[in-house]
C-alpha cells in the first residue's frame, strides 16, 4: 500500500488547479456555495489546506515505514502422511 506524503498531494493538488477550466471551478465553486457557504473560494480552501503546517507527531509517524509486529502468525506444522 502505497503512502501519500503531503508533497505528492500538494503536486496532485497544483496540477489539478493548472488543469481546471473555468466550467470546472463554476461548477466547484456552485457546489461550494450550495452546500458549504462558509468555505469561500476554492483556491482560497485549497491554498489554505496546503499552507498548513503537518504536525511534528504526524510527520515522525510519517517518516517511519511501517514494520511487521513481533507477534508473527506462525503457520502450524505439517502433519505427515501415513
Amino acid at each position: 500500500m502505497a503512502s501519500i506524503t503531503q508533497q505528492s498531494a500538494e503536486e496532485f493538488l497544483q496540477k489539478l488547479l493548472t488543469e481546471m477550466t473555468p466550467e470546472d471551478e463554476q461548477y466547484i465553486m456552485q457546489f461550494l456555495a450550495e452546500n458549504a457557504p462558509t468555505a469561500g473560494p476554492l483556491r482560497e480552501v485549497v491554498q489554505n489546506i496546503l499552507d498548513e503546517p503537518v504536525p511534528q507527531l504526524v510527520k515522525e509517524r510519517l517518516s517511519k515505514p511501517l514494520l511487521p509486529g513481533k507477534n508473527k502468525p506462525i503457520t502450524p506444522p505439517r502433519k505427515k502422511r501415513k
